[in-house]
């Protein structure tokens, strides 16, 4: 097993562990939460970031990228915060865990998919096409099942709230397009990665740029009379160990995810990091108690497949040994 191999695994474990504890975060149609969480979760990554950035630089070492990088580095970094992290969150407190993982990951690899042909030059060939086929369909049957997964997610949260049919569907769309917004992200992290830029060089730059959008935000909505910006005063207390393990587990998965894009490519880094659809489901039903509907299990089933067989290698054409010279 390659060391690729091994952090994109890793990356999976740690990534449903800081989804598991954004779940038990969640909250209904309360943005302003959704976005203090995401600013807490993003948090650990810029101070890891920028320390392993300092080290480096004490030692005489390259840390930060060129200039020229920048601009596409910062870009991506309020992309993935704002599109992706916070949408997320946004779409965890409506669909649940068990569901929103899944569709996520149906935008993370068609985005992943198209951007990483066009601007990296990786191919997309038959199987590709195949597995995004049953991607799409598995993204119709989890939608069959997110009525379901969002009227017992809301009573959970809410007294007497209803998943009406505009509820969800902004929901399966807002988890769709953060997928998206991630898979853009690993493109620029592999295109940046394939450029000579170490890990730390490219998160650093990354990370803060997201944090500071979402700091913004914070800010703007503030001044807007948003009063729980103040962690003390809007923060419960049972709620501090979620959104530590959040942090520090996100923190983990996003260099291990960035390492392993450094190694292999998108698609298998994507298939890899994807096993989280069946962890997020066991987890989601188990643990949260979200309803296991047929639905649900065929799409997560047909996501399953249809990451798998983007892993699945071409067979390596054997040549015919030349006969020793007599």
């Amino acid at each position: 097993m390659t060391i690729g191999t091994l952090l994109g695994l890793c990356s999976a474990l740690t990534y449903t562990l800081a989804n598991a504890a954004l779940r038990d975060l969640s909250r209904p149609d309360d943005l302003d939460w959704s976005l203090w969480v995401t600013f807490c979760k993003a948090a650990p990554v810029v101070l890891t970031a920028w320390t392993l950035v300092g080290w480096r630089t004490a030692r005489g070492l390259p840390a930060l990228p060129p200039r020229s990088v920048l601009p596409r580095l910062m870009a991506a970094g309020v992309l993935a915060q704002l599109g992706g992290n916070l949408m997320f969150q946004e779409a965890l407190g409506v669909l649940g865990l068990a569901l929103t993982v899944p569709v996520t990951f149906t935008g993370i690899i068609l985005c992943g998919a198209g951007l990483g042909w066009f601007v990296l030059g990786e191919p997309v060939g038959v199987r590709q096409g195949v597995s995004i086929v049953l991607l799409i369909t598995a993204t119709a049957a989890l939608s069959l099942a997110a009525p379901d997964a969002a009227e017992a997610v809301l009573r959970q949260s809410l007294i007497g709230a209803h998943a009406d049919p505009l509820r969800v569907a902004l929901a399966v769309a807002t988890a769709l397009g953060a997928g998206c917004a991630y898979g853009t992200l690993g493109v620029v992290i592999r295109k940046t990665g394939g450029e000579g830029v170490g890990v730390s060089g490219t998160l650093a730059p990354l990370s803060l740029a997201g944090l500071i959008s979402l700091a913004a935000l914070l800010g703007l909505r503030s001044g807007a009379g948003w009063q729980s910006v103040n962690p003390i005063a809007g923060t419960p207390p049972e709620a501090v160990p979620s959104l530590l393990i959040a942090g520090a587990a996100n923190a983990t998965a996003f260099f291990c995810i960035a390492a392993a894009l450094h190694r292999i490519p998108v698609v298998r880094s994507n298939l890899l990091n994807a096993s989280q659809a069946a962890m997020a489901g066991v987890v989601g039903v188990v643990w949260f108690e979200e309803p296991p509907t047929g639905w649900l299990a065929l799409g997560i089933t047909l996501t399953i497949a249809g990451l798998a067989l983007l892993g699945l290698r071409k067979p390596r054409r054997r040549t015919p040994r030349r006969p020793p010279p007599a």
